[in-house]
């Protein structure tokens, strides 16, 4: 999860953008699983934490100051 959310965070959008469509609402629904809420392992848990600090970067992203130029 690490290298995903390098990706996510990469400045270029036209490398990022095409991943963050395939994984974020699969990121999304694993934060929604039994297993993120009963974590039972470490593993389990750095995957748990990793998954929101993946989520946490896409919110970075769209809250940006050039986003709300748009609006």
């Amino acid at each position: 999860m690490t290298l995903v959310c390098e990706i996510f965070e990469t400045a270029d959008r036209s490398v990022s953008t095409p991943f963050i469509h395939a994984l974020a609402p699969r990121i999304l629904e694993f934060l929604y699983s039994e297993d993120a809420r009963n974590v039972q392992t470490k593993a389990q848990l750095e995957m748990t934490l990793e998954c929101i600090r993946a989520i946490q970067i896409l919110v970075q992203i769209v809250d940006t100051p050039e986003k709300s130029k748009d609006i």
